[in-house]
């Protein structure tokens, strides 16, 4: 697996591009893509890695170039409507462009579907980076028409998601 454009990049880019941003990984142990919080670049410019951060607090190094089983997607992921916390939130980019790479909680606007409040708080500490909104960011939960009012009628969820666009609530 070869990163295109980034092959050229020395450790210290690399470095200045990632570090305290997320991106999607995938490893051998895994069942599927996860969002990992990148806290440092290592290694050499021609063998960099990244030390990433899952959300269980575990620590993987993964090699940047290096030809093996983990998997690295540079992509943002898709915005719009989340499932958070039984509530239904709307997930949206404040800035189209930045020097720096990857998802980075302070490009991130947060909106509960029943207030206008902008919730980016939610993200913007520190403390964030074990939060589980990132994992619902990067893998949003869309439900039926039917499973969706199921929930609302539980009064366990104020809003649930039933695409990116698109969600039911109580009120």
């Amino acid at each position: 697996k070869k990163v295109p454009y980034y092959d050229r990049f020395t450790r210290g880019d690399l470095s200045s591009y990632y570090t305290n941003t997320w991106l999607s990984f995938m490893t051998p142990d895994d069942d599927g893509w996860w969002p990992g919080y990148i806290e440092d670049v290592r290694g050499t410019d021609t063998n960099p890695y990244f030390v990433v951060m899952k959300e269980n607090g575990d620590r993987y190094n993964i090699p940047v170039y290096a030809e093996d089983n983990n998997d690295i997607s540079f992509k943002w992921p898709e915005l719009g409507m989340i499932y958070h916390k039984k509530s239904a939130m709307y997930v949206k980019r404040e800035s189209q462009r930045q020097w720096k790479k990857g998802v980075r909680p302070q490009q991130l606007k947060i909106y509960p579907l029943y207030n206008n409040h902008d919730m980016r708080h939610m993200v913007s500490s520190r403390t964030s980076v074990f939060s589980q909104i990132f994992w619902d960011i990067f893998n949003p939960k869309y439900y039926t028409l039917n499973a969706a009012l199921c929930e609302i009628s539980k009064k366990d969820a104020k809003g649930v998601p039933l695409s990116k666009e698109f969600a039911v609530s109580r009120r």
